[in-house]
């Protein structure tokens, strides 16, 4: 399946990146800002949601991919799931190639580790899986093309 392909070099990385809106907000922001300088994500396109991380990358020239910025606070169900369909059908057209979240952990009051979770392309751990053979009905192809975009989604 198309969404289960992994590419040879990952060049075209997109990542929705979630920051705070305003200061005073300690390791989250920090650390988060931290990582996409230390990890060179110049080239990368980044989609903000928090006001924070999207005004400071901008000025910064980082290829930021939305025009304005989705408060962390105003996050309604419909604004993602639009970004959501747009992120998987620029990655069906071969524009990106690989969808990515970033976000800040919280671990203690003073530790906040940054997480980068890959989404797209669906990466299967073969360790754990044990084949067998299954007749789908609807064809397997049918269904992953159902199933993958609403786990991104």
């Amino acid at each position: 399946h198309p969404m289960l392909q992994q590419p040879k070099i990952d060049d075209k990385p997109y990542y929705i990146v979630f920051s705070s809106d305003l200061g005073l907000a300690g390791g989250y922001s920090t650390n988060l800002f931290k990582y996409i300088h230390e990890n060179n994500m110049k080239q990368a396109q980044l989609h903000w949601i928090g006001k924070k991380g999207y005004t400071r990358f901008k000025a910064e020239g980082y290829k930021i991919s939305n025009e304005s910025v989705i408060l962390g606070d105003k996050i309604i169900y419909e604004d993602i799931h639009k970004l959501g369909v747009k992120v998987i059908e620029t990655f069906k057209h071969h524009e990106i190639t690989s969808i990515n979240v970033l976000y800040t952990n919280y671990v203690n009051a003073t530790t906040y580790e940054v997480v980068a979770q890959k989404v797209l392309p669906v990466t299967l751990d073969e360790r754990k899986m044990e084949f067998k053979e299954i007749i789908y009905n609807p064809s397997a192809q049918e269904i992953l093309d159902n199933l993958v975009p609403r786990y991104v989604i």
